[in-house]
């Protein structure tokens, strides 16, 4: 009787146990679009010779791999999957001969587009505080979300603002998968207010396909935009007539005008008056709104006809940030004593300029 009953124990434990199916590829990592995946397993004990394959997603069916494919433990399937994380099922149906249905799963695996993919990681416009007439680096940080090298190709930077419209185009070179490049462009705006770059990759489509086996795996990815502020800033000149006459002997005044031309008020700064063969004096220079006018007045003993030359400077020390740095000298001539007939109307530091 113990022989009997244990007997019968080892049949169960052989049907119970023994029959199954190990998936051992794939067994995890990254599979590429449109690869030949292996799908491999091994099989313990009796079962039907034909198996369905799935590829499966949590609890769904994403795509039937095989129907009914030869219970051999192998079978080569060409991808064909969105991005994304799965894993394969292989089951065995119950039939008739083999009343136990088996099931077996593999580990997952993620599917990667073979395709290049570029994409925009972020924009940047520096430095931090911007004005009018800086230096400004725009910059754009991409990479190649894709598989494949990306071709070189051009990108598009349109830069929109209160004058209107700039369109730049910038080269991108080739970029591997998974890589990451910057292009950068200086540029610099004359005009305060709000700008928006909007920057475009592959502009010119170069990279396009209409076969999605060809071209870049997505195209939605491949634009974005920045939107930033210019500051005015003033602009400080000199207004002065270039020959100035004044009587001998005695005491003579030279004069001179300081002019804020600029988008917004100036900081209080000091005008350098340089007199040849005279002491050069400073003279400070309140806050000045777009447009205000402050008259400087040189009084000086003169003896001896003759000329002289006068040069001034305002805000010698560049203390103040202005919308133009080279328009803040004027230069010109004293007559002393005798006739002055030489025409001479008022000129600015930034004539020509």
């Amino acid at each position: 009787m113990k022989k009997i009953v244990f007997f019968v124990i080892v049949l169960l434990s052989g049907q119970l146990f023994c029959d199954g199916i190990t998936i051992t590829k794939p067994n995890a990592g990254v599979v590429k679009y449109g690869s030949m995946l292996q799908i491999q397993w091994t099989k313990t004990g009796e079962m039907a010779n034909t198996v369905y394959i799935a590829l499966m997603r949590g609890n769904s069916v994403i795509r039937t791999i095989a129907s009914s494919a030869p219970n051999n433990g192998t079978y080569n399937w060409r991808v064909a999957a969105h991005d994304g994380k799965y894993f394969i099922r292989i089951s065995v149906l119950a039939n008739a001969n083999y009343p136990n249905p088996v099931r077996a799963t593999s580990r997952e695996f993620y599917v990667r587009g073979l395709n290049a993919d570029l994409a925009i990681n972020w924009l940047k416009v520096s430095p931090k505080r911007k004005h009018v007439q800086q230096h400004l680096t725009f910059t754009a940080s991409i990479y190649n979300a894709g598989v494949q090298k990306a071709k070189a190709t051009t990108a598009l930077l349109e830069i929109k603002g209160p004058t209107g419209k700039q369109n730049v185009w910038l080269p991108c070179g080739e970029l591997p998968g998974g890589m990451t490049n910057t292009i950068t462009y200086k540029y610099k705006l004359s005009q305060y207010g709000i700008y928006r770059n909007t920057f475009t990759l592959d502009a010119k489509k170069q990279l396009y396909s209409p076969n999605p086996a060809m071209g870049e795996k997505q195209v939605n990815n491949n634009k974005k935009f920045i939107v930033y502020g210019i500051s005015p800033l003033p602009d400080l000149i000199i207004i002065a007539r270039k020959y100035q006459h004044v009587k001998v002997p005695g005491k003579g005044t030279v004069v001179v005008k300081v002019k804020n031309i600029g988008d917004t008020s100036s900081a209080k700064t000091q005008l350098k008056f340089a007199i040849q063969k005279k002491k050069t004096k400073y003279f400070s220079i309140p806050v000045l709104k777009p447009k205000q006018i402050y008259i400087v007045k040189r009084r000086e003993h003169w003896v001896m006809p003759g000329k002289r030359k006068f040069s001034v400077t305002i805000d010698p020390k560049n203390t103040v940030k202005e919308k133009k740095e080279g328009n803040n000298t004027l230069s010109g001539t004293i007559q002393k004593g005798g006739k002055y007939s030489v025409q001479n109307e008022e000129v600015s530091s930034d004539d020509n300029k």
